[in-house]
């Protein structure tokens, strides 16, 4: 605005006042978010093994449902494997059975 005098250096008393308080004030502010940080570092550390565990036993969960799994294929594939051998045998005893006595 025109007219108005600018602030002479000499009222810079205030500003030279200030300066440590707003210095003051900046550290106080640099120790509290350090003070955070050094905090945080554990809880996230803990967080973090905290979802490590989890996925590892749901992995692990996992790995055992597939064996089972794995397991009762090998299982139903022996059965279908004995069931085609026992049709087999059959086959072949009828086939002897009707070469030795003719119809």
């Amino acid at each position: 605005p025109v007219g108005r005098r600018m602030a002479s250096p000499q009222g810079g008393g205030k500003q030279r006042r200030r300066g440590p308080q707003l210095q003051q004030v900046l550290l106080q502010m640099s120790a509290a978010c350090e003070m955070a940080r050094h905090q945080e570092l554990p809880s996230r550390a803990h967080s973090t093994n905290h979802w490590t565990k989890q996925r590892t036993s749901e992995l692990h969960a996992l790995r055992r449902e597939c064996h089972m799994w794995q397991a009762e294929c090998n299982r139903l594939w022996l059965q279908v494997q004995q069931l085609r051998n026992q049709q087999d045998d059959k086959a072949a005893i009828t086939l002897a059975a009707s070469a030795c006595w003719p119809a």
